[in-house]
């Protein structure tokens, strides 16, 4: 017999059915989303130019993209700190950058969307 809701099981009340994502598509989806963020509120052009350079070189560090980009040592610095904290690059032992796998995903999605 129904409950004083009306519904006789918790079955007949749950929230209708819609479409569904799959983990992997809900992952993708911030990601854009996150990406999205990176490219209009966050990243500066400095900071992409940094970024194609570090893909086109491999890896580098502040006295070499200050050279290839003419910005000061300490302007170089500082930006790929800011990369790093966003996760877009990861450092060694020697103060080289190298783009993460979120770096390169995102020049991906740039490189799309542009």
């Amino acid at each position: 017999s129904p409950g004083q809701d009306g519904f006789s099981s918790l079955e007949d009340a749950a929230i209708p059915e819609g479409p569904r994502l799959s983990p992997e598509e809900i992952e993708k989806k911030l990601s854009i989303e996150g990406f999205e963020k990176l490219n209009n509120e966050i990243l500066t052009e400095r900071q992409k130019k940094i970024l194609f350079l570090i893909l086109e070189l491999e890896e580098a560090g502040p006295s070499t993209i200050g050279q290839e980009l003419g910005f000061s040592l300490s302007t170089s610095y500082r930006e790929l700190m800011l990369l790093e904290k966003n996760k877009l690059l990861s450092s060694d032992s020697s103060g080289k950058r190298k783009l993460s796998k979120k770096g390169l995903k995102y020049l991906e999605y740039y490189s799309n969307n542009i």
